[in-house]
């Protein structure tokens, strides 16, 4: 077993299903952790071997921060510019 061994687990009918991806969101050592696990059969044994991925959700949310800062700053400069374009265009439009 390599990693972190005391990572919660997930039920094993949860896993029943063969290479997807299953996720969920769980307290490990005081902070919120996303995880996601994967079963796959091994052919040579017959065994089942469960891989496990997580990460902690402040790094999710600092990334989420930084998208949602990315589309909106940039629409901030762009509204006001759409709306002058749009407001001349109707004034030269019904112009006589």
């Amino acid at each position: 077993m390599l990693g972190k061994p005391k990572l919660p687990n997930f039920a094993l009918l949860q896993l029943l299903e063969e290479d997807v991806v299953q996720f969920k969101t769980a307290d490990f050592r005081d902070a919120d952790v996303r995880i996601g696990a994967v079963s796959h059969h091994i052919k040579a044994g017959g065994e089942i071997a469960i891989v496990y991925v997580a990460e902690n959700t402040t790094k999710r949310k600092a990334l989420a921060y930084e998208i949602m800062k990315g589309i909106v700053l940039p629409q901030l400069f762009v509204l006001p510019l759409m709306i002058f374009l749009i407001w001349l265009g109707l004034r030269r439009g019904v112009a006589p």
